[in-house]
């Protein structure tokens, strides 16, 4: 949360702050998968995929959702981030999940450049007004 910290600066400065329930996630086998990326014997990036359920407008009945995408500093730029997408990508193959879809802050302009990289286009966009002077 900390690289999230530095690009969004509406997220909480202190304190701890989770997007996901890892360990509902972790337990949930059948609709997730959890990858931890290792050099070494160590972690040096994560990443996970869960089916979610469409919401009745859409064609599809389930979509694949990419997230909690993380490669150590140290570490960006060997294709790690690459390499843990593709193996998520084929696990939705696996499983016919034929859309997949992510949340990535436009601000984050590194990781926007690396999903489009690896074949993401722009889908929703999500706007704000903040401190609205109205």
């Amino acid at each position: 949360m900390d690289h999230e910290r530095a690009v969004v600066p509406t997220l909480k400065q202190s304190g701890e702050i989770r997007y996901y329930d890892i360990p509902a996630l972790i337990a949930d086998t059948t609709n997730t998968v959890v990858l931890i990326a290792e050099i070494a014997g160590e972690p040096v990036g994560c990443g996970l995929g869960t089916i979610k359920e469409n919401d009745a407008c859409y064609n599809e009945m389930r979509y694949g959702y990419i997230g909690l995408m993380y490669v150590d500093e140290a570490y960006r730029g060997k294709n790690i981030a690459g390499e843990i997408v593709q193996k998520i990508v084929q696990w939705f193959r696996d499983r016919s999940i034929s859309e997949i879809r992510l949340k990535v802050y436009a601000s984050n302009s590194g990781a926007v450049r690396a999903y489009r990289k690896y074949g993401f286009e722009d889908y929703i966009f999500e706007m704000k007004l903040q401190n609205p002077h109205l």
